[in-house]
């Protein structure tokens, strides 16, 4: 059972490498429901929602020693861009698996990028193409085939970030 000991635990083991979030009052959530309610906004973190506590919570759970090993998640949303941040920082081989829908089709995998300077364009190129162009909110839905590809975002000031992967 999860108590109020383990949870102060999880959060000192991730805090240094988070944001704290602030929580805002809702006025009209709180009419409605007749309590007071605060919406936490998760939405602020470095990966854009809360996924990133729950896969860094269960990295800081592993012995360091096993780092050398491939670790597998399976999404195509905010846990897959958690997992993803969160094995570059970290410096471990991990593996995305992509589901597939009910038509046996793989879904698309989500790409987010935050910048230091949010409202600033971002140029995204995949294998040398470019795909998209964002402002404010960085963030793409990809559908690409098994193979190795090369993402590539340029900012409008001509900064580059390049990340190598593999579809399985």
């Amino acid at each position: 059972m999860i108590n109020k000991s383990a949870i102060k635990i999880a959060y000192d083991s991730i805090k240094g490498d988070i944001l704290k979030t602030p929580l805002i009052y809702s006025k009209k959530l709180s009419e409605i429901s007749g309590a007071k309610v605060y919406l936490k906004m998760e939405h602020l973190q470095l990966t854009h929602s809360f996924k990133l506590r729950g896969v860094l919570t269960k990295l800081k759970s592993i012995d360091k020693k096993d780092f050398n090993k491939t670790f597998v998640a399976a999404s195509t949303g905010n846990h897959a861009a958690a997992f993803g941040y969160v094995s570059d920082k970290f410096g471990f081989k991990g593996k995305l698996f992509l589901p597939k829908n009910f038509d046996e089709q793989k879904n698309p995998f989500i790409v987010k990028l935050t910048h230091t300077q949010p409202d600033c364009k971002v140029f995204w190129y995949l294998n040398t193409t470019y795909i998209a162009t964002t402002t404010t909110i960085h963030e793409l839905a990809i559908q690409q085939k098994k193979g190795a590809h090369i993402l590539t975002v340029v900012d409008e000031f001509g900064n580059e970030l390049t990340k190598y992967f593999t579809i399985l």
